[in-house]
């Protein structure tokens, strides 16, 4: 199969060509042959039938009166067929009558088919047919048959189709050999032209077309190729010319904004260095900032307690005071005495209360102001953390006023992350504490709670059906001590504040999407964790 595709074009035609002669001469030999050899056998099969059924018609007189010698005549009569090798007549039990042999032949066995008919073999038909007698069979004649006539004819068909196989081959041969040039020859000349484009890059040489059918067409379309390629080439060649001025023109282009480009980068070298050395000092201010809260709100609790200590003793004062007072009234008239009891029992505890109510909510502050320096320096100690069991001990804390508000919460599936276990503890604690308590009282609640893993970190977020923030309120959510416009609710308005500082200490953001009367849904985007077993700050 290789030689036959690395050979030249018209050794394939003529290949192809005498290829599909002789296999069309050979199936027709093969197939008259066959059909010879099937006509002979049906003709002789036919011929010895109907000497078997004279023969045997012949030889019932002898059998019925048990004659072998008259049934011997009688088959010596198939002597004048030279084919009939032997032939026997047996009675009707099977056993031989007569028989007679073709001169030189031996007995042999013979093997009849099961049933009245023929049967053939490789060199021999064997023809089995009944003898019979007022319409009852008394015996049975087999007559054996050589092939020798058939072979012989096989023979002189087979030598035959091989002279007639080698001329008819031999004429396509010659035929081919003159016809096939009407093909190849413009293909030559195409190949010739197309080798002279090819090493000389001449595109001014056309191929020749020989005739008005496809070859002809492809030499015109291959001629018009040439000519398309040779004008794209002329073009190419002014293109080239520009495109080299070009080139000059933007390289010079180029060296201009490569020396503007080094300007720039030292200039940005120069601001990026500068950055660095203000966000040093934006991070020591900061931390300047965390310790000057810490400092300040310690601070600012010894005066509060001292306040509160002595409003205290004044109120304890007053109570002790007031019965060495309400002697000393009756020197007073009856309006100056109610005055003055006025002022000690009344005006005095409720200004000493609003300063111990003062002192406590300013106590509050301040333990949230350290709360939230505290959150800003601790230490972060990373681990892997099931978010399923924070959500779960959380709820628990929360079962009472979950029960009490007739709360459905829904749990999805959640993830394990690498986190601070109380940081999340707290990030989440304060977000679900805060769905709760803003829950509408006019209808049972629903919270939420689902996780969503991304390719870059995980998606926390907690829904509920509460009453939502004024989309006036919406970017103040997360400021210090800002609370919603609930009366009925406690705290500082730290919670979403301390969440929003942890979520930043990992790199994360928080997100929040409300609607009035229907619900708010936080969404708390954490980021994975480069976990090194390490503590980092």
């Amino acid at each position: 199969m290789r030689i036959f595709r690395q050979a030249t074009i018209k050794r394939k035609m003529m290949l192809i060509s005498m290829a599909t002669t002789g296999v069309a001469l050979l199936i027709s030999g093969v197939v008259l042959i066959f059909n010879e050899m099937v006509s002979y056998r049906r003709s002789l099969v036919n011929s010895l039938t109907v000497q078997a059924r004279i023969t045997g018609s012949n030889s019932t007189a002898a059998l019925s009166f048990n004659n072998p010698r008259v049934a011997h005549e009688m088959l010596g009569a198939l002597s004048a067929a030279p084919n009939i090798v032997q032939a026997t007549i047996h009675t009707r039990e099977g056993e031989v009558f007569a028989r007679y042999l073709r001169t030189g032949e031996r007995v042999k066995p013979i093997s009849p088919p099961p049933k009245n008919g023929y049967s053939i073999a490789a060199n021999s038909i064997v023809v089995v047919e009944p003898i019979i007698l007022d319409q009852e069979p008394i015996g049975t004649i087999l007559i054996e048959s050589d092939l020798r006539e058939l072979h012989g004819r096989l023979g002189w068909y087979t030598a035959i189709m091989v002279i007639v196989f080698s001329g008819s081959l031999w004429v396509a041969f010659l035929l081919l050999s003159r016809m096939q040039r009407a093909v190849t020859s413009p293909i030559l000349d195409l190949v010739q032209v197309m080798g002279t484009v090819s090493r000389e890059g001449d595109y001014s040489v056309r191929a020749s077309a020989w005739n008005d059918d496809e070859l002809g067409s492809l030499a015109q379309g291959f001629n018009e190729m040439l000519v398309q390629i040779q004008s794209r080439d002329n073009e190419l060649e002014l293109h080239r010319r520009h495109l080299e001025q070009t080139v000059a023109s933007r390289t010079a282009e180029l060296a201009d904004a490569n020396e503007q480009l080094q300007r720039e980068l030292v200039e940005r070298q120069r601001a990026e260095e500068q950055l660095q050395r203000y966000s040093g000092e934006l991070r020591d201010i900061n931390d300047e900032l965390k310790s000057f809260a810490y400092m300040v709100s310690h601070d600012l609790r010894a005066p509060l307690i001292n306040i509160k200590g002595f409003a205290s003793e004044l109120d304890l004062a007053l109570k002790d005071a007031f019965p060495l007072l309400e002697q000393s009234l009756t020197t007073l008239s009856g309006k100056e005495r109610e005055q003055v009891r006025f002022a000690l029992q009344q005006d005095a505890p409720e200004a000493l209360g609003f300063i111990s109510s003062s002192v406590n909510r300013m106590d509050a502050l301040i333990n949230a102001v350290l709360q939230l320096s505290y959150i800003g320096r601790r230490e972060i100690r990373l681990e892997t953390v099931c978010v399923t069991t924070i959500v779960n001990s959380i709820l628990q804390s929360l079962r009472h006023q979950l029960e009490q508000r007739s709360v459905t919460v829904t749990v999805g599936e959640l993830p394990e992350i690498i986190i601070d276990k109380m940081a999340l503890e707290q990030i989440i604690g304060n977000l679900l504490d805060n769905a709760v308590k803003y829950l509408a009282p006019e209808r049972p609640g629903r919270i939420e709670v689902n996780a969503y893993e991304e390719a870059d970190g995980t998606t926390l977020r907690i829904s509920d059906n509460g009453r939502g923030i004024a989309p006036g309120d919406m970017g103040k959510v997360f400021e210090l001590f800002r609370r919603g416009n609930c009366p009925d609710t406690v705290g500082e308005g730290m919670g979403l504040a301390y969440v929003k500082t942890l979520v930043r200490r990992f790199g994360g953001r928080i997100e929040c999407e409300s609607i009035p009367g229907v619900g708010t849904t936080f969404s708390v985007f954490i980021p994975i964790q480069s976990y090194s077993g390490k503590e980092y700050q």
